[in-house]
């Protein structure tokens, strides 16, 4: 039965539990009942990630595999599995057929994936053999991402935005050369700046959640080559250490306004500066650890990204003449190509010894 209720909360009395969908907050028995892979089954396949682990925001490894979350049938089976199936046909079919998409369709996606992982690290306890310590997060830092619950909604067809709540961007990424399906799969995710990246394939995906696309057009102009040309993944995780940083410094929240009516809720979203600066200055060592963040799983040390002496970032974006840094799957510099970067800002190119590879 439909609620009356169009908006359900989780975190007015902190409901994390498998008792009730995480979705629309309905209770659970045995003929409603599903579990919903965080992250797709055809993704794990995919990606052979059953097996493989990721580090939760308490820094617990956990088996993608075990990633599930409690859901209804009418949920699951009804608005989460038309999500599920139109990206999972763009997918297969490439990065053309992804960017085909409307952006709200790839919002949603990365909101699921994103509070799928949320709702995972809630509804673990502190310490396991002391549950009564209660949950990871305390009371006041839940209402952060009450938002994030309010956006995933909208696959609901009564929840909908009234303007941009989020700030997208997606990549064209070079595939492995070996066509080991395991090295084309990469995830990242900002829990406290609600924000999150995915490569799956040939497609990059970086996601900042309730900023009113700020970020992206503050970004606009500095990555604007690279969305007509194919990055190679280490350009690609580049960026999403820029992005996240980029979230870091924005020094204004955003405000929204739910307007319900018996049928349908719009969240009105509002962002403004009364002094019109809406990000903190760039610290170039702050830049530097967010983009080591990203390449240290490729054994890139803290010293490969930033230069003490000089103050300075290595990128893998743009060379020292300020041309895009055209780069093949293969990890060899494409130099008979030559691309302006007009957002060129004296951006190290990476030393000789440590060139890009697979």
């Amino acid at each position: 039965m439909e609620k009356r209720n169009i908006i359900y909360s989780p975190f007015s009395s902190i409901t994390f539990d498998y008792k009730h969908c995480f979705l629309c907050g309905g209770l659970l028995t045995d003929s409603n009942v599903s579990d919903e892979h965080v992250f797709p089954k055809w993704l794990l396949h995919k990606y052979d990630l059953w097996n493989q682990r990721l580090c939760l925001f308490n820094e617990t490894l956990i088996p993608y595999k075990n990633l599930t979350i409690p859901c209804c049938n009418d949920c699951n089976g009804v608005y989460l599995s038309k999500l599920e199936n139109d990206i999972k046909s763009a997918i297969e079919h490439g990065y053309k057929s992804f960017m085909e998409l409307d952006e709200i369709t790839i919002f949603k996606w990365m909101t699921k994936l994103f509070y799928g992982l949320l709702f995972k690290d809630l509804s673990l306890s502190v310490d396991r053999a002391n549950p009564q310590k209660g949950h990871l997060m305390e009371p006041e830092m839940l209402s952060k991402f009450k938002i994030v619950h309010v956006f995933l909604q909208s696959v609901k067809p009564k929840v909908k935005f009234t303007g941009n709540v989020f700030s997208l961007f997606v990549f064209n990424v070079h595939t492995n050369p070996k066509n080991d399906n395991k090295l084309d799969f990469f995830f990242s995710d900002d829990l406290l700046r609600l924000q999150l990246a995915i490569q799956v394939g040939d497609t990059g995906i970086i996601c900042c959640i309730g900023e009113d696309g700020i970020i992206k057009e503050s970004l606009d102009n500095y990555l604007k080559p690279f969305y007509s040309i194919k990055i190679h993944p280490i350009q690609f995780r580049e960026i999403i250490g820029r992005v996240f940083y980029k979230k870091y410094i924005l020094q204004v929240p955003p405000a929204y306004i739910f307007v319900n009516s018996e049928d349908e809720c719009s969240i009105v979203s509002m962002l403004s500066s009364f002094t019109g600066k809406y990000f903190a200055d760039i610290k170039q060592k702050e830049l530097a650890y967010f983009i080591y963040k990203q390449l240290k799983p490729l054994g890139f040390t803290e010293e490969d990204i930033y230069h003490t002496k000089l103050d300075a970032v290595t990128s893998y974006l743009t060379n020292h003449y300020g041309n895009v840094h055209l780069i093949d799957q293969y990890g060899n510099v494409i130099s008979d190509v030559t691309i302006k970067h007009n957002g060129y800002k004296g951006d190290l190119f990476p030393p000789k010894n440590n060139k890009p590879n697979n």
